[in-house]
């Protein structure tokens, strides 16, 4: 996740083949795949899609569910 969080720093979008557990409202998602942009990353899960928005503190940064679809 951290690298995910990173490379959403930089401001290039890319798109990432993955195998991550995320939380998504209380429950864990299995994600396969993640498109990274501008401090924003879209999973797919096989359960749905989540968007997580990246922000910064300072120097320490932080990563919030913003939005998500359940298939």
């Amino acid at each position: 996740m951290k690298a995910l969080i990173e490379a959403s720093l930089t401001g290039e979008s890319n798109s990432f083949e993955i195998d991550l557990d995320i939380t998504v409202n209380g429950e864990t998602w299995t994600a396969y795949e993640a498109n990274v942009g501008h401090r924003e990353i879209l999973f797919f899960c096989k359960q749905g899609t989540a968007t997580y928005f990246v922000d910064s503190y300072g120097a320490r940064n932080t990563f919030e569910l913003f939005d998500w679809e359940k298939e």
